[in-house]
């Protein structure tokens, strides 16, 4: 019945019943503005240009800046408007052991949020995608993240015993170097799906957070150990502690990616 409704199911795990659209966590009904129950991490990079670090602004508890590195000749990203550009290969992220891997641990579920824009509709070659954004520390080592397959999007959370996030969600939809895309990972005990501009495409295996490393930091742009380049334009990332729902995350989606914070 879901392939009909026009949902993917990944052969990777028990996958009875519909996809859950009840919350993790008492929906947020404070305001129309965007989801705010739960955030942990919040970057919006209105940072003033050339900015060595770029600040966290979620308010949760100790502030979680993305640090820009320079070093060995590496160019700096641009700041524009709010939007993080890069047309050359760069490195970004926050400092290891840093709360955010425990944050989601305590609250028991994770949703990772992204607008973004590719800078050319395929990146990655083949079985070595590049990595767009998400707490990882190498190429077989993450705890969630995006990542640019060819044309299409790839979002892997542990919530099995792959060290590497996997298995793989892979989007129906094509990656678009002319538009904005909303990204968006959930992973629970009672949901792990793939939303791409606020539609689930796929979802796999649910379970609790399994096997997360606490140390690992938020990479952007890159995987921290300077592997899997990605380039484009990055306007918005966000970190729960908690499952989203479909309606939360259509909210989001609803308000674009410049939206008042």
């Amino acid at each position: 019945m879901l392939g009909a409704c026009g949902f993917t199911i990944a052969n990777n795990g028990p996958t009875d019943g519909p996809l859950p659209d009840v919350p993790d966590a008492p929906p947020d009904v404070s305001d129309t503005g965007r989801v705010r129950a739960g955030l942990i991490g919040f970057w919006t990079f209105d940072d003033t240009a050339g900015s060595a670090f770029l600040a966290e602004t979620s308010g949760a508890g100790s502030t979680v800046p993305i640090e820009v590195y320079t070093q060995g000749g590496i160019p700096a990203p641009m700041l524009v408007n709010g939007n993080l550009i890069a047309n050359m290969p760069v490195r970004m992220f926050t400092a290891e052991s840093n709360r955010l891997p425990a944050d989601c641990i305590a609250g028991g579920g994770v949703t990772l949020e992204a607008w973004v824009m590719p800078r050319a509709n395929f990146q990655g070659q083949s079985g070595e995608p590049a990595f767009v954004v998400g707490l990882a520390a190498n190429v077989g080592s993450r705890n969630i993240a995006f990542l640019q397959d060819g044309d299409k999007w790839v979002g892997l959370a542990r919530t099995t015993a792959a060290l590497d996030g996997s298995p793989r969600l892979v989007s129906t939809s094509s990656a678009s170097s002319t538009a904005m895309t909303h990204l968006v990972l959930t992973a629970s005990p009672s949901q792990r799906i793939l939303y791409i501009d606020g539609v689930p495409q796929v979802m796999g295996t649910a379970g609790p957070l399994t096997g997360w490393d606490l140390t690992y930091p938020l990479a952007v742009l890159d995987e921290y150990q300077h592997a899997r380049q990605w380039t484009g334009t990055v306007a918005l990332v966000a970190l729960y502690n908690r499952g989203l729902s479909a309606p939360e995350i259509a909210r989001n989606f609803s308000l674009g990616p410049n939206a008042p914070r």
